[in-house]
């Protein structure tokens, strides 16, 4: 589903039916890092703008205000953030591969998409990326 806004396309989320109303999504917007990234010799020896993006739906459940009770956002944007950051990566489809296995290995994580925009790719250009969505392996 697209929804034009203004000059840019906005996606909207479709939730899969079987978390429709037994899930919190829980999201991470506009995570901007400088990155080692890009399979080109000239992207080797420079740092990339990337800007991360995503959700995480956890199992709805009595929270009493407590933030024991909830998957803290702090585990989420440290685990994009310590995978962004772990070396060089050749492409992005490799970066929101190994961001959304890291953040599959929380227990409560029942569905993941991550986004990542290269935002200095083309001088031309606002952005390039792509996203992921996964679910965690049940027998893990």
């Amino acid at each position: 589903m697209c929804v034009f806004a203004g000059r840019f396309t906005v996606f909207a989320l479709t939730i899969p039916d079987d978390l429709r109303f037994t899930s919190r999504r829980i999201s991470v917007r506009g995570l901007t890092l400088q990155c080692a990234i890009g399979a080109y010799k000239h992207e080797r020896n420079r740092l990339q703008k990337v800007r991360l993006d995503c959700d995480v739906w956890v199992p709805l459940r009595p929270t009493q205000d407590r933030l024991e009770n909830v998957l803290n956002y702090d585990w989420i944007v440290d685990a994009m953030r310590t995978t962004a950051l772990s070396g060089h990566i050749d492409l992005q489809e490799t970066l929101v591969d190994r961001m959304a296995d890291a953040l599959c290995t929380h227990p409560d994580i029942l569905l993941v998409r991550v986004a990542s925009a290269k935002l200095e790719a083309y001088a031309d250009v606002e952005s390039v990326g792509l996203e992921v969505w996964r679910r965690p392996d049940p027998r893990s």
